[in-house]
């Protein structure tokens, strides 16, 4: 759980120590200090992140320039959330689940018909598909969004592709199961995945192979 979101600066701060110090502790260039807290570098890299929240004593998402790059909401974990889903309607108890396991407030749910044309090409149709959210580019960058895929694995593949490149990054997705024994059949809420932080780690694993 993460307890508190702060800047970097101001964590550093907290923990009175200069950029040079911070530097020094986390084995990174001062400049790369410097930059990330004038939000010169919009994307650090796993390593860098992992560094740093070492040397401060703290967890990557709880340092603020940080949780962008690893597909979570730059602000506070109080501030509300936008859903968007591409599958069946929800109901009020698995907005409830989804509400739980995020800790935070669904402000906003952006239903999606996500039906797709067999003979026409899968890409235009998902981009049709993004831009029946309604959101703009901005919005699209700077929302803390959560994304429901649809459960056609190609369209959800393509989607997810579409959908990195408007936000810069892999979105959190909630992850539906079946309630085990439910008739008639209904699914639940179990999981936020967050999966700018799966890749970033497999990547990491990539270069240490």
């Amino acid at each position: 759980m993460v307890s508190k979101i702060l800047s970097l600066r101001q964590w550093r701060e907290v923990r009175a120590l200069s950029q040079r110090d911070l530097a020094r502790l986390a084995g990174v260039n001062q400049v790369t200090i410097a930059r990330l807290e004038k939000g010169r570098v919009r994307r650090p890299s796993f390593a860098v992140r992992q560094r740093i929240a070492q040397a401060l004593g703290v967890r990557p998402e709880e340092i603020a320039e940080f949780r962008r790059a690893m597909g979570l909401p730059e602000e506070s974990l109080s501030g509300p959330l936008t859903l968007i889903h591409f599958a069946h309607p929800l109901t009020e108890e698995q907005l409830r689940q989804i509400e739980a396991l995020a800790g935070r407030k669904v402000e906003r749910v952006i239903a999606v018909d996500a039906q797709i044309d067999p003979a026409r090409p899968l890409a235009s149709q998902v981009a049709e598909m993004a831009d029946r959210a309604g959101l703009s580019p901005q919005e699209w960058q700077t929302l803390p969004l959560l994304i429901l895929l649809p459960s056609l694995n190609d369209l959800a593949g393509v989607l997810l592709a579409e959908l990195h490149g408007r936000m810069g990054y892999f979105p959190s997705i909630v992850r539906m199961r079946p309630v085990p024994e439910a008739v008639p059949p209904r699914f639940e809420a179990v999981e936020i995945i967050y999966l700018q932080a799966v890749r970033d780690a497999a990547r990491a694993g990539r270069s240490r192979a």
